[in-house]
């Protein structure tokens, strides 16, 4: 290795390898050990800038056998490894600082989640808490090579509902915002639609020409799998606004929606100079299209703009006088959505940025 690092000398190296299986051998987990003092050993001897450690959220696995349900374990929790893996782990975490201290190595050490080879995680169980993507991997990878952060340990998990670890931290410090959520995916897999690498898209026909209708009305069953890089947050009981991008002839852009009561009641989903508009479902039938509402701004991070102060200041005046009863009747928690805007608003902007069938839209 240091041979070849002499000759290439990379800015930054990647450290993922290791013996497979290794979850409580001793002399497997001494290897890797080993391995990794050796890769930063010569790391420092080629003059390499940064190294990204793939750690692992097993060192803090004790605290998911006794904490309370919807708690997260911050970053700079006590270590609690169950497996001489984990220990393993905590080590080249300690190689990592040591070299920064001494060296001035630069690493981000990743304590990465459950990553499954078919990146389609199951509907239950510990690993909707503790999954990772394919595709959010690839980001927080990227993120770490490129923040100006020396020195820093995040766990890398997906946005998953009820999630095992803290990732507050590597948001702050390395601008990584999940794009998945294993609870999503779930949905997805019980409607049998699968997603194999972070490459894989869905797309679907005209909103118009759902298939499956409820008196009328779409659906969040309608919907659910013909939109692309869906995230979904509950805001409340029988509220859901959904983010999600499309490229169809018939309109383009980054896209958020809200249900009530499971069914479509505002869409904002067509951007760009004279296109941009949302629909509402005022009256019956609530067709959306027979209520569609031009932004008066051109520019498209304008509209995103727009339709985030729309729903922060306009939904309840729209809700009550919704098509829907239940929409009227609901009584919106406006602290609960001034929590989740703006988690909403980064994901719509990341997509307008990063999405490359959406790059010619500014």
């Amino acid at each position: 290795m240091s041979a070849a690092l002499q000759a290439v000398k990379p800015d930054f190296l990647l450290h993922f390898a290791g013996v497979k299986r290794a979850l409580n051998d001793f002399d497997d987990n001494l290897r890797n050990m080993i391995g990794t003092r050796n890769v930063y050993q010569a790391a420092v001897s080629a003059g390499v800038k940064r190294v990204i450690y793939a750690s692992s959220n097993q060192v803090v696995h004790g605290y998911e056998q006794d904490c309370p349900e919807g708690f997260s374990v911050p970053i700079d929790a006590a270590p609690r490894p169950t497996s001489y893996y984990a220990c393993g782990k905590l080590f080249g975490e300690a190689v990592a600082r040591y070299h920064f201290e001494r060296d001035g190595l630069e690493s981000i050490c990743l304590r990465i989640g459950t990553l499954l080879k078919s990146d389609l995680p199951p509907d239950e169980g510990r690993v909707t808490r503790s999954w990772l993507s394919h595709r959010d991997l690839v980001q927080i990878t990227r993120r770490s090579i490129q923040s100006g952060t020396a020195f820093g340990i995040y766990y890398a998990v997906s946005g998953n509902t009820g999630r095992f670890h803290d990732i507050s931290n590597a948001a702050a410090e390395i601008a990584y915002v999940p794009l998945d959520n294993a609870a999503v995916m779930g949905l997805w897999a019980r409607i049998g639609k699968r997603f194999h690498n972070r490459l894989q898209r869905y797309t679907g026909g005209r909103f118009a020409g759902a298939a499956r209708r409820k008196g009328g009305r779409v659906t969040l069953e309608d919907v659910l799998p013909k939109r692309c890089d869906l995230f979904r947050v509950t805001v409340q009981p029988g509220l859901v606004i959904d983010v999600f991008w499309k490229a169809l002839q018939s309109g383009k852009g980054p896209a958020l929606s809200v249900f009530v009561d499971g069914e479509e009641f505002a869409k904002f989903d067509c951007f760009g100079p004279g296109k941009g508009h949302y629909h509402l479902a005022l009256s019956v039938p609530a067709t959306l299209r027979q209520k569609r509402i031009r932004f008066s701004e051109d520019r498209v991070a304008e509209q995103i703009s727009r339709t985030i102060f729309e729903v922060e200041n306009n939904l309840g005046y729209y809700l009550e006088r919704a098509a829907n009863p239940v929409g009227r009747n609901l009584v919106l928690q406006q602290d609960r959505l001034l929590e989740v805007l703006p988690q909403l608003e980064t994901r719509m902007r990341r997509y307008l940025q990063e999405v490359p069938e959406l790059l010619d839209m500014e």
